[in-house]
C-alpha cells in the first residue's frame, strides 16, 4: 500500500492449470472514490459497436488492436489480431439483460497450423443477463441455452469507446479448449447509408479469408481445410419481403485434395441488425452476416451446417472486396 488510495500489486499465476503457461503480474491500482456507475448504460450500451480498421497504402484492411490466447490440449498460442462488430439492443439494468447480435474474429501465431489459425464466433439474437460489477465495469453472460457458455467484461470508457474481454470454451478433438480475448470497439454512430439494391449484380472475393470445419461428433474434431478461393455475387433482392439471393463459388482445400463449392441460388432472408450490418439465415438454418465497411469492402461471415442437422459444422470469415467498383 502507498498510500490510502494506491497500491502496487506483483506476483504470479499458473495459468490453465499447467506450469508451462504463467503469467508475471506488476500493475498500480488506484482506489476509485466510488464505486457507482458515471455512465448510463441503459443508454450508451445500445446500438453497434465495432473494431476501428486500420488500412494499408493498398487499401487493404489490418484488424484492429487486441489481444488474448487460444488454448488447446496443452498448446497456446497468442492472439495477434482481432475484429469484433456488435449489436445491443433492449438493455435493462432493472431487468439485468440485454440482447446481443454480434460477430468476432481472433487471428492467432499459429505456426501455420490451420486448424488453429484464428477463433471466431457468431451470435443470434441472444439474450446475456448482465450484471454491474464496479464502476463502468459489467459482466454478460449468455442467458440463452446453447452449448457453449460465453462469460464477457465489458469495460465502458465513455459513451462511445469500450474494451471488452471475452472467455469462451469449447470441447474440440477430445479436448478442452479455451478462448480469451481483449477487444477495443468504437460505437458507430453514423447514419445507414447501405441500401442492398445498390449492390444487386456485384460480385465480390476475398482476399484474406479463415474456414473451420467441424465433425459433429459427441466430442467434435477440428479438420484440417482452408479456403483456397472465394467467390460471392447477389444475383437479386427483394428488399419488400426482405430476401436476398446469394451466389457462392471457391473452392475447399482438404488433406484429400481441393473440394469446389458451387451454390448458385441460396436465398436468405435478412435483416439489418445494426448501423450497416446485415443478417442472414437460410430456410435451413444456416447464418450469414454482411457488414458493410466501404462501398467496396465489406466482412462476410458464415455458420454453416450446424442447425440442419448435416454431419459438419463449417465457419468462415473473409475479407470480401468488390470488384470493378469505383
Amino acid at each position: 500500500l502507498s498510500d490510502d488510495t494506491s497500491a502496487r500489486l506483483t506476483g504470479s499465476m499458473t495459468l490453465l492449470g499447467s506450469d508451462a503457461a504463467k503469467a508475471d503480474v506488476d500493475v498500480v491500482l488506484n482506489k476509485l472514490a466510488s464505486t457507482a456507475p458515471t455512465i448510463d448504460i441503459n443508454a450508451a450500451l445500445n446500438g453497434e459497436w465495432q473494431t476501428k480498421l486500420i488500412f494499408t497504402d493498398s487499401d487493404m484492411p489490418i484488424a484492429g488492436v487486441g489481444g488474448g490466447y487460444l488454448f488447446h490440449d496443452g498448446n497456446i498460442w497468442p492472439i495477434t489480431s482481432t475484429f469484433i462488430s456488435m449489436t445491443f439492443s433492449d438493455t435493462s439494468t432493472q431487468a439485468g439483460t440485454t440482447t446481443l447480435v454480434g460477430l468476432s474474429v481472433q487471428a492467432t501465431d499459429s505456426s501455420n497450423d490451420t486448424k488453429y489459425e484464428a477463433a471466431h464466433s457468431m451470435i443470434d439474437h441472444w439474450s446475456f443477463n448482465l450484471t454491474h460489477m464496479f464502476g463502468n465495469v459489467y459482466i454478460l453472460s449468455n442467458a440463452t441455452p446453447v452449448f457453449t457458455p460465453i462469460l464477457m467484461a465489458v469495460i465502458l470508457e465513455d459513451e462511445n469507446k469500450m474494451s471488452l474481454i471475452s472467455s469462451v470454451h469449447f470441447t474440440y478433438d477430445g479436448a478442452v479448449e479455451e478462448n480469451r480475448g481483449m477487444f477495443s470497439l468504437d460505437k458507430t454512430t453514423a447514419i445507414d447509408t447501405f441500401d442492398l439494391r445498390n449492390y444487386v449484380g456485384s460480385s465480390w472475393n476475398a482476399p484474406s479469408s479463415v474456414l473451420n470445419t467441424y465433425f459433429e461428433s459427441e466430442e467434435g474434431i477440428m479438420l484440417e481445410s482452408r479456403l483456397a478461393s472465394f467467390d460471392v455475387s447477389f444475383p437479386s433482392a427483394d428488399i419488400a419481403d426482405k430476401k436476398v439471393t446469394l451466389s457462392i463459388k471457391g473452392a475447399v482445400e482438404d488433406t484429400t485434395g481441393i473440394v469446389p463449392v458451387d451454390k448458385l441460388s441460396t436465398t436468405l432472408t435478412v435483416e439489418n441488425a445494426g448501423y450497416h450490418t446485415w443478417f442472414g439465415k437460410t430456410a435451413t438454418g444456416d447464418l450469414f452476416t454482411v457488414t458493410m465497411i466501404s462501398d467496396r469492402l465489406a466482412v462476410l461471415t458464415g455458420d454453416i451446417g450446424y442447425t440442419s442437422e448435416d454431419w459438419y459444422n463449417a465457419d468462415f470469415f473473409a475479407f470480401m472486396w468488390r470488384d470493378n467498383a469505383e
